[in-house]
């Protein structure tokens, strides 16, 4: 499982600059949009030698994603940043 905070994200990321830009930044960055990814692995069924992704225990893998992005319609810059995230 794994969690994607893009408020914490876009901080650590945003850290260099002057404070008006970085507090400009955070300001359209941050908006409590989070993403929830799940990498499932299916132990029944076998994929053939050389197939891929197949996970640890042999079968085939799935990462299952689900999103609040950003729905500003003025925001596509920070919609984009945020799907290029993942």
């Amino acid at each position: 499982r794994y969690i994607f905070d893009y408020d914490k994200i876009s901080a650590s990321m945003l850290r260099n600059g002057s404070q008006e830009e970085l507090s400009q930044s955070l300001q359209r960055a941050t908006r409590g949009n989070v993403a929830l990814a799940v990498v499932l692995e299916d132990l029944t069924l076998k994929p053939p030698p050389g197939w891929s992704p197949v996970g640890p225990g042999g079968g085939h893998k799935v990462c299952v994603v689900n999103t609040h992005i950003c729905a500003d319609p003025k925001s596509t810059d920070v919609k984009t940043w945020q799907a290029h995230v993942l």
